[in-house]
């Protein structure tokens, strides 16, 4: 649950993002918005408060045996949630847009992004409090959250309201709310080396993070946002498939 929590930082982010678009941006303009949001972002640098001493844990390393098989494990995860990640950060960026181009008007549009973004966030909060009380296999609830993701990535490539609002909340809810429970099954791989483990997957999801949005957009030029959504979903189903050898 505490993963949970913390992960679901990013759908609050959104969230919010989306109600600015018809409380703010349409009423006194859109440049509000992003100072309004400077100035969060400075009181939150400000209030990050210091862990304690007794939060920190002894590094310690790990036995010879399963250090192999544990390098592969986050190396396939790594990779497997970049590929996510790309996937799933075209939300935020793209969901708005495209709620635009299909139909909605911009203040609907803001509207449609923040619901996703509440979706993704109960999802998020459910799936860690249900990881802790049913200790289920992650990697493959994972897989399957992927794998349900890829089919909202789709819908949302469907140029119909209903049917884009219904893949963008399977999108949220299935493809994004899978991070908190990914770190989970990453510090449960590698208990005793937590810090380098989730610092070697999470450079693979940020990366692909940082680099999906930007391919999105410049697919989205050549191949239009529906071509862009599938490409998404291929994406999160690339992923899901990697996760399976990491299960073997």
């Amino acid at each position: 649950m505490g993963f949970g929590v913390k992960q679901s930082s990013i759908p609050v982010a959104t969230l919010l993002a989306g109600v600015a678009v018809p409380a703010i941006a349409l009423t006194v303009g859109w440049r509000w918005v992003f100072l309004i949001g400077g100035v969060v972002g400075l009181v939150a640098a400000a209030a990050v408060p210091a862990l304690p001493q007794a939060e920190r844990s002894a590094a310690t390393r790990p036995g010879g045996g399963g250090a192999g098989a544990n390098f592969t494990a986050l190396l396939l995860i790594a990779i497997a949630g970049g590929l996510g990640s790309a996937a799933a950060n075209a939300l935020g960026a793209f969901v708005t847009t495209t709620a635009v181009e299909v139909g909605f008007s911009p203040w609907a549009a803001g509207l449609v992004l923040s619901v996703g973004s509440a979706v993704g966030l109960t999802i998020r909060l459910a799936a860690g409090v249900a990881a802790d009380r049913r200790n289920p296999d992650l990697i493959r609830v994972i897989t399957v959250m992927l794998l349900i993701g890829s089919l909202g990535f789709g819908l949302m490539a469907v140029e119909s309201p209903p049917v884009f609002l219904v893949g963008v909340a399977v999108g949220f809810g299935a493809g994004w709310a899978w991070p908190g429970l990914l770190n989970f099954a990453v510090a449960k791989i590698a208990p005793d080396r937590v810090a380098s483990a989730t610092s070697f997957t999470q450079t693979g999801i940020y990366f692909g993070g940082s680099l999906g949005p930007l391919l999105f957009g410049l697919l989205a030029e050549h191949a239009g946002l529906a071509g862009a959504w599938l490409a998404a979903g291929a994406c999160a189903i690339t992923a899901a498939i990697l996760l399976l050898f990491v299960r073997r």
